[in-house]
């Protein structure tokens, strides 16, 4: 069975701790990291059968981690009933990072792969506005940090002994601690040691695309998509596309990344946020 699953908050490391996890003798990374099995609905009709197979050959700790489960309260009402139906302890891993940092990296992530072309402080101005949209949800640069609304959702489904909240940052500065905290929540040998001498672990680095259009053609709702996919399947088009964007990104940052981060504008998107610093605070004791 799957037993344990990290999903999300997206751009708060998860894609690190994964290549962590998966160097652990005991632990098995669902290849490609991210399932999507939960919020996708064709994979959900097709049953937990197919879910399964998609893992191959099990080991004492098998992990799906696909930020994108914690977005919606039916993917999240999915995995409990997915616990739930298999008899399991429900083991949930979530990492948090600064959410004004993380409403900017999410952003510049969009921005790069061709799905965001629209102006970063626009769009947070009306995303603060208008609220949470679950329709659109993959860029929600704005809700994806409300962690008192996202919290609330999950208490909903999993209690608090049964979810390990991480930071971020504590993954980078203090690997060994964390590290050792999450195998303890995962009933596994402490292989720390081992695990970080295989090397960093740091995956999202700083990037931009060579070619802006190219990035566009091939986006989620880009012309590219949709050839590729009616031409290869759903599968094949999704292997594909991420072997071109590998292709098309270069390890730099965006010219204009820098003034996003130092512009006076995010002082209403940080006093925003304080109700879910306290939040995180007063519940779990991190301060972000």
């Amino acid at each position: 069975m799957i037993n344990t699953h990290i999903i999300g908050v997206a751009k708060c490391g998860t894609t690190t701790l994964a290549e962590y996890l998966g160097r652990h003798s005991e632990i098995k990374i669902a290849k490609g990291k991210e399932v999507h099995f939960f919020d996708v609905n064709e994979c959900v009709d097709r049953g937990y059968d197919y879910y399964h197979k998609i893992f191959g050959p099990k080991l004492k700790v098998n992990i799906d981690a696909t930020p994108a489960y914690i977005r919606r309260e039916i993917y999240l009402k999915r995995l409990h009933d997915y616990y739930h139906f298999h008899n399991l302890t429900p083991r949930i891993i979530i990492l948090v990072r600064n959410p004004v940092d993380r409403a900017i990296s999410h952003y510049l992530h969009r921005y790069r792969t061709g799905h965001e072309s629209a102006a970063f402080f626009k769009i947070i101005k009306d995303q603060m506005k208008n609220g949470f949209h679950d329709h659109d949800e993959w860029d929600q640069y704005v809700g994806d940090g409300e962690y008192s609304r996202i919290f609330t959702i999950v208490q909903k489904y999993f209690s608090n002994e049964n979810v390990l909240v991480l930071r971020d940052i504590d993954l980078k500065q203090a690997p060994h601690e964390t590290l050792r905290k999450v195998q303890a929540f995962l009933q596994v040998d402490d292989q720390t040691k081992d695990i970080l001498e295989a090397g960093n672990s740091e995956k999202n680095v700083t990037s931009s695309p060579r070619s802006l259009f190219l990035s566009r053609l091939l986006a989620r709702n880009g012309i590219g998509k949709e050839i590729i996919k009616k031409i290869l399947g759903r599968d094949k088009s999704r292997r594909l596309r991420f072997l071109l964007s590998r292709l098309n990104t270069v390890n730099q940052p965006l010219e204009f990344s820098n003034n996003l981060r130092n512009s006076d504008d995010l002082l209403e998107l940080q006093k925003y946020y304080e109700k879910d610093r306290d939040y995180l605070l007063d519940n779990f004791g991190i301060e972000v």
